[in-house]
């Protein structure tokens, strides 16, 4: 990409912080008004990182795509894992959507994937995004009646 007339004029435009295929994606969809679908979510960033991406550059359209998508992808397994991704993306909504998913579905998370939650304990940094975790696995299990404590949230208890 070149831009014309400026001080940079005959030298290349350097996006830092987005591949290839985020700038194709990108571009797609700006020139092409095309959302990726399918398979094409299969090969490069996903929707969370393009949420990013669009973010960046005030893509509204995509980038509400991309959240939607990053909505319907959850699952109680990947759940722990997206919502360390949406920290580190630095978008709240992001976060939002995975801690909203973590509610609505903490039974079946608890059921299904409470060990995932250990990739909280390899990043000191999130502590306060693992006690965010607890407290609403505790309270959501309280009211829901499936009781266990902090203990069993985070897949310990023991005697």
């Amino acid at each position: 990409m070149r831009e014309e007339g400026s001080r940079a004029s005959g030298g290349e435009i350097v996006l830092e912080e987005m591949s290839a295929t985020e700038f194709e994606k990108l571009s797609e969809y700006l020139y092409g008004h095309k959302l990726p679908e399918g398979e094409e979510w299969q090969a490069g960033p996903g929707p969370g990182e393009m949420a990013v991406v669009e973010d960046r550059f005030q893509a509204c359209g995509l980038y509400a795509h991309c959240v939607g998508k990053f909505r319907r992808g959850l699952k109680a397994g990947n759940v722990t894992v997206r919502l360390v991704q949406a920290r580190d993306s630095g978008l709240a909504e992001l976060e939002e959507v995975a801690m909203g998913y973590l509610k609505a579905n903490v039974l079946a998370f608890q059921r299904e994937a409470k060990a995932t939650i250990t990739v909280l304990q390899h990043r000191p940094d999130l502590m306060g995004l693992a006690l965010d975790v607890m407290t609403l696995l505790c309270t959501a299990s309280a009211a829901l009646g499936g009781g266990g404590g902090a203990g069993a949230a985070a897949g310990g208890g023991g005697a």
